[in-house]
């Protein structure tokens, strides 16, 4: 008989050698690829005869696995490197990790080489290709249409692109420091008015100083000195020929799209929308009462 403090070293053993043989019988290796899975486990290719899926790699793409409504289901542990086909046209194939069984069409996997966590969540690697930056700055340029399309000598930082005001509502009014609507309503006490109600809710009064009606529009202290007197808020552009002769592209384009004619006097006005697109024109005496219904709406 054996002694019970000989057996337990020698059970020892046994269970050692046992252990070590599992590990070496369980390894997995994808070059022998079984097929012909049952509809439950989802036709899982390219695991190992004899395996549960640890570790397999789904190296070929996968097709027919997974119901319509779930996709390719890869086994535990798998990554999928090829393109998954067979998914939900909607939800397109799911994945599991780390031995979670899919159901329902949970999350979202990008073809073509995206992975997913066991949420479903996409990766980095399935985002889209980024455009190149050129191709978006081609875009951006193409929609500045309209007023936006044109550039003004800004009075502070030169050249300046009304592109610059896209999503914005003007009011473009040529403006004087002389003329005698600068002190009323019809002048700049109206206009600061507008910029001060509208400027949060994306509106600007643009103006644009012009010589062309009586020389009125003031030599640079007299100017100041208004810029002063009434607290003007709003971007100004400097002297720009509003007929012709050499009457600015701008203005040429506000005309035509007005109906024709030219600018009568100063402190005319013309509504823009947020797009770059005309909406309304307004005469000298026109008072912020008379324009701001127009405003709000384009608000």
């Amino acid at each position: 008989m054996i002694k019970k403090e000989r057996l337990l070293p020698i059970t020892l053993s046994i269970l050692s050698m046992v252990v070590l043989s599992c590990e070496e019988t369980g390894s997995t290796d994808a070059s022998e690829p079984f097929q012909n899975q049952n509809a439950d486990t989802g036709g899982i290719q390219n695991a190992n005869p004899g395996t549960s899926g640890n570790g397999i790699a789904a190296i070929e793409p996968m097709s027919g696995a997974g119901d319509s409504e779930t996709g390719p289901v890869a086994a535990q542990g798998g990554s999928i490197v090829a393109p998954v086909t067979g998914g939900s046209p909607t939800t397109g194939g799911t994945m599991a990790n780390a031995g979670i069984g899919i159901a329902g069409g949970s999350g979202i996997v990008a073809a073509e080489g995206g992975q997913s966590d066991s949420s479903g969540e996409t990766s980095d690697a399935a985002v889209a290709p980024v455009q190149d930056a050129s191709d978006n700055a081609d875009a951006a340029i193409a929609e500045c249409l309209g007023a936006h399309q044109f550039t003004v000598e800004s009075v502070d930082v030169g050249q300046q692109s009304l592109c610059d005001y896209q999503g914005d509502v003007l009011l473009i009014v040529n403006i004087a420091a002389n003329c005698g609507l600068t002190a009323l309503p019809q002048g700049f006490p109206g206009l600061v008015q507008l910029q001060t109600s509208y400027s949060g809710e994306g509106f600007k009064v643009l103006g644009v100083w012009s010589n062309q009606f009586a020389n009125q529009m003031g030599s640079p202290t007299r100017q100041s000195q208004v810029i002063s007197d009434f607290g003007v808020n709003f971007p100004l552009f400097a002297e720009t020929n509003v007929n012709p002769p050499n009457e600015h592209p701008l203005f040429t384009w506000l005309k035509a799209e007005a109906g024709g004619g030219n600018v009568g006097w100063n402190f005319e006005k013309f509504l823009v929308a947020r797009d770059g697109s005309f909406i309304k024109r307004y005469l000298s005496q026109s008072t912020p009462d008379q324009i701001v219904a127009d405003i709000e709406a384009a608000l």
